[in-house]
């Protein structure tokens, strides 16, 4: 069984306890950083410790997992705010070296993010402010690829309508972190990291972030990292398909994944969020972790991809929505997936808008059959995480549904059901749904007494909780003990 050292980018469940599960199930040895003391939504992690932590763990370790963000800034929320100190990094490296030297044979494994388009929602006025600073991103990226008139004008008035510190320390923040994109880089081209991902944030297509990515680019062609250096859409998942990797390597699995989707002209539309064709992140994340597109069905896991037909911008994120008699196309797909569930082993990744499932197709499939599901966060986040849960299922070859269940009453019942109602709830009642840590007993009251309504989806006895204290994401854990 292989050791690996892991650092987290935050406390949430994305990042500790789902990848203490995929270990576990990946016949892994997860050595993690406590928990309870990585980054909060308010509160970093303290990256001294962490060092010290990493350098006195990694001495017998056969992999290090790392987030540089963790590392650099104390969390992925506070990466966002420009808090780092570029010198600190030297710090890090020397810790870096100084491991590789007691340890030639450990291989370290890091992610790092491209910063997002916008700022955090601490609650109803940061979320006002992420709309102007987006939209400015939007705006900035454009005027990057060509100058118009019209488009200045329009910049020039929302720049004076946002608030100028907001906007210095958001354009701050981003130099900051550009130039430690371009440090961790050096730092594969010097062989002290041995693989690294550069993961893009929220974005949308030609906004700001282009410029940025252009740059980093280049610099990983013109030093021949193209084989240890990736740059995608992603971050949440960032964790979980390194682990991924490392379990790949380490275990003996069936390598090819047959894709089954509605319509392969779907899978080149740019989800919201992102700003590449979606098969470009299949593509990545499948070079990431050592797998393969076959075409050949025969006896592979199917990874089958429900998505929207049409390519969606992020203006209209909001009006996404599913009508199955608008949509007869879907019948089709649904029947073949109800097939394939009959015949192989089938992971169900619904990505036909973010942050949850759709429910009236989860009730078309026979999906207590299904070997993995992912409906959550943005399109790469939820084929990350599943790519990771795919790996784990192959090497454990067994029929322990918990974490599928886990992902169905999470991705789908909570996120797209239960939460709408909830934050309806929340606003109603003046409470801050981006922060309820002072109303945390009577929202969790709320969020128990709505998904009982949905217990006859499942049948499963369960436990889950808040762990940053707002609506936008649950831990669960079905079954027992409580992980």
């Amino acid at each position: 069984m292989k050791k690996v050292v892991y650092i987290p980018l935050d406390m949430r469940p994305c990042n500790t306890t789902w990848i203490k599960k995929f270990s576990q199930r990946g016949n892994i040895e997860l050595i993690h950083y406590p928990f309870d003391k990585t980054g909060t939504l308010l509160n970093p992690s303290n990256q001294k410790e962490m060092l010290e932590f990493i350098l006195n763990e990694s001495i017998d370790a056969d992999y290090l997992l790392l987030s540089l963000d963790a590392l650099t800034s104390g969390g992925l929320v506070q990466s966002r705010l420009g808090v780092a100190n570029f010198k600190d990094s030297i710090l890090q490296k020397d810790v870096f070296v100084k491991i590789k030297n007691k340890n030639p044979n450990i291989k370290i494994y890091a992610f790092d993010t491209l910063m997002r388009t916008s700022v955090t929602s601490y609650g109803y006025e940061s979320a006002n402010i992420w709309e102007q600073i987006n939209a400015y991103a939007k705006l900035v990226g454009k005027l990057n690829i060509n100058y118009d008139d019209k488009l200045q004008e329009e910049l020039n008035i929302l720049t004076n309508k946002i608030n100028k510190q907001d906007l210095n320390r958001f354009l701050d923040a981003r130099k900051i972190k550009h130039e430690m994109n371009k440090f961790y880089i050096e730092l594969v081209k010097d062989k002290i990291l041995d693989y690294l991902t550069i993961l893009q944030e929220d974005c949308m297509v030609d906004g700001l972030q282009m410029k940025e990515q252009i740059i980093l680019n280049n610099l990983i062609i013109d030093n021949n990292l193209t084989d240890t250096v990736k740059l995608y859409n992603g971050t949440d998942e960032g964790a979980s398909v390194l682990l991924a990797k490392i379990i790949a390597e380490t275990n003996n699995i069936d390598n090819n994944i047959f894709i089954h989707t509605h319509s392969n002209e779907a899978l080149n539309n740019i989800q919201v969020y992102e700003d590449r064709p979606f098969i470009e992140n299949i593509n990545s994340m499948f070079e990431v972790i050592g797998l393969n597109r076959t075409y050949e069905l025969s006896n592979h896991m199917v990874l089958s991809i429900f998505s929207a037909e049409r390519q969606y911008s992020y203006d209209e994120r909001k009006t996404i929505f599913f009508n199955k008699e608008q949509q007869p196309s879907y019948q089709k797909y649904i029947n073949e997936l109800n097939q394939f569930i009959e015949t192989n082993n089938v992971a169900f990744l619904d990505i036909f808008r973010s942050n949850g499932g759709i429910f009236e197709i989860l009730q078309m499939v026979n999906y207590e059959k299904l070997s993995c599901y992912s409906a959550w966060n943005t399109a790469s986040n939820s084929l990350g995480s599943i790519l990771c849960d795919i790996v784990c299922f192959l090497v454990q070859k067994n029929k322990d549904k918990n974490f599928l269940y886990e992902r169905i009453i999470d991705d789908c019942i909570y996120q797209t059901v239960v939460r709408e109602k909830l934050n309806e709830r929340l606003q109603s009642e003046g409470i801050n749904l981006y922060n309820f840590e002072d109303n945390i007993d009577y929202v969790q009251s709320i969020l128990l007494e709505e998904m009982k309504k949905y217990d006859h989806m499942h049948y499963q006895k369960y436990n889950m909780w808040f762990p940053w204290k707002r609506s936008f994401e649950i831990d669960i854990n079905v079954g027992e003990p409580d992980v």
